[in-house]
């Protein structure tokens, strides 16, 4: 199955701030009053969004440092955050069961640089989950072009390639592993998802809308053979940054 997300409304109002919403350091001061302290506004902000790849971990709440919890809702499976607003510098993630806020799932420390942009994605099952950080890189695009990567987060797919009218584009990518931007023309495309060094085809993602000069993760998530009563098989989501 494919899906095409956006934002999650499930944040609090503090975090729902859009990407290019950058927090400027200034120290106001009033024009009528000279002996009004500066107030400071901060400043040192990156930009982060998450991604729930886990297909056996149920709902999360994400806890940030001594901010506290930042979603006002679970965070699913394929839940996606958009871009949020972090203090930079290392900050310490945990999520919990939304169910049971004492059973801790993750719990991870990352650094974030000021000014930079990060996607996270949960990945693997849950005995073995972890953190996957990628320090974004939006490449220079053209007009009539389109830049796409791919996450590989199904935990017993194959390595795969990524075809295009039958082109290969991306090259044998392993679990965990998320490709760097990759160009494309805009416009409706069909990707298939190949068995890296085969034919064999694992899944196709037909008619994905790709705007002009727009950048896109395309997640390959879900189990080939989901375990027990799961069903989260293999799919796809389309994310537009």
């Amino acid at each position: 199955m494919m899906r095409i997300l956006r934002n999650m409304k499930k944040w609090k109002t503090s975090y729902l701030l859009p990407i290019g919403s950058i927090v400027v350091l200034l120290f106001l001061t009033s024009c009528f009053d000279d002996d009004k302290e500066p107030v400071p506004v901060v400043t040192d902000v990156s930009y982060v969004s998450i991604y729930h790849g886990s297909p056996d971990t149920d709902g999360l709440d994400i806890i940030v440092g001594t901010t506290g919890q930042i979603n006002a809702l679970p965070f699913e499976y394929e839940d996606y955050s958009n871009y949020l607003n972090f203090f930079s510098g290392d900050r310490a993630l945990t999520f919990t069961d939304a169910n049971n806020e004492m059973a801790t799932v993750l719990d991870t420390i990352l650094s974030f640089e000021t000014g930079d942009t990060y996607s996270l994605f949960i990945a693997d099952s849950l005995r073995s989950i972890e953190m996957i950080q990628v320090k974004d890189s939006f490449p220079g695009i053209s007009d009539g072009e389109t830049m796409v990567r791919f996450a590989h987060l199904s935990p017993d797919a194959t390595p795969f390639d990524v075809y295009v009218n039958d082109v290969k584009i991306l090259d044998n990518k392993s679990f965990k592993e998320v490709s760097d931007f990759t160009s494309v023309s805009s416009g409706r495309e069909t990707f298939e998802i190949r068995a890296a060094g085969t034919e064999e085809v694992l899944l196709t993602i037909p008619g994905v809308e790709l705007y002009d000069e727009e950048y896109y993760t395309i997640v390959i998530n879900g189990f080939v053979n989901p375990p027990g009563d799961n069903n989260h098989e293999l799919g796809s989501d389309i994310i537009r940054l």
